[in-house]
């Protein structure tokens, strides 16, 4: 390979800067679009494989560069006592020198993306606890249990009042259909190609994460007086006045408390990057000493890792 044809090579495979630049109409779009657990997904998962990128297009270009050098110094080697020694010996030093530059701007650059990725990831798995995971995507069905005499919020006479446990186990929802936001999913997606210029990121914010909003109704029928004869109904799904367990349907003095209905509360919001990366941090979240944990990664920490990469 000619000096000239190498050099151009060499030029070609050193990382390409970028000048400042205004809002990614793909930022908008992507933001646009991320509004639920589904979209968000796709979104931060497209900013995970981007930056996953990053890291290996940094990698790739040191090899490149360490592959020059290499057939640089062999071709100076090969040169040496022929006209084109200088030059190759030239551009093996030339070589060198941005190896060893890359290398060092390579080893910079992983720390930063590494940091985001974490960061991004951990914001993911939360969003998805929040939006899906810990919401049963149906009522759920409480059992009822007698529980002894005497109450412990209507005291008004332990002789006349009774106590009835309603428990249950609402289940992970570990999977659901996506179906209604396909249409979405692409333009989601479309973070990852603005991502070197991000000034928004789409989260369920650190500061205003609700847990599913809880819907019960509790059902009466006939007069409810006689603590001592209070029984556990037949499928347990209510408490009945009775000497003897009856079936809801058939069930004269008793009450139960309905399906419990789980829905989605917290809501999506764009956060200003550089803003949000200068405020002062989220004391609700802050350990207090090492004793404590926090179990989200804040707003602030995000958009700082995001900024840093």
């Amino acid at each position: 390979m000619e000096p000239t044809l190498i050099l151009i090579t060499l030029v070609a495979a050193l990382p390409a800067t970028s000048g400042a630049q205004g809002v990614n109409s793909r930022e908008t779009e992507a933001n646009a679009a991320a509004t639920e657990a589904c979209t968000l997904d796709f979104y931060y998962q497209a900013i995970e494989t981007e930056l996953a990128a990053w890291v290996t297009a940094a990698a790739a270009a040191t090899e490149r560069l360490e592959e020059q050098n290499q057939l640089l110094r062999l071709a100076s080697a090969r040169a040496v006592g022929s006209h084109k020694a200088i030059g190759y010996a030239v551009l093996a030093e030339i070589a060198t020198q941005r190896f060893t530059i890359a290398t060092t701007a390579a080893t910079q650059v992983a720390k930063p993306i590494a940091e985001a990725l974490t960061a991004v990831a951990s914001r993911r798995a939360t969003t998805t606890a929040i939006l899906k995971l810990t919401v049963p995507q149906n009522p759920v069905q409480y059992t009822h249990t007698a529980n002894g005499r005497g109450g412990t919020v209507l005291t008004q006479s332990a002789g006349s009042t009774a106590k009835c446990d309603i428990t249950a186990e609402p289940p992970a929802t570990l999977k659901s259909t996506c179906s209604a936001t396909k249409t979405k999913f692409v333009d989601a997606k479309k973070v990852a190609a603005a991502l070197k210029t991000l000034k928004t990121l789409k989260v369920v914010s650190s500061t205003q994460l609700k847990l599913a909003k809880t819907t019960a109704t509790i059902e009466r029928v006939g007069n409810l007086a006689h603590s001592s004869d209070w029984t556990t109904g037949t499928g347990g799904k209510h408490c009945n006045e009775n000497a003897a367990a009856q079936a809801a349907n058939a069930a004269t003095k008793a009450v139960a408390l309905t399906a419990i209905k789980y829905e989605v509360t917290a809501v999506t919001a764009a956060i200003n990057i550089e803003q949000t990366a200068n405020d002062d941090e989220d004391k609700n979240i802050q350990p207090n000493g090492n004793d404590e944990r926090s179990w989200i990664i804040s707003d602030k920490s995000l958009a700082q890792a995001i900024q840093a990469a």
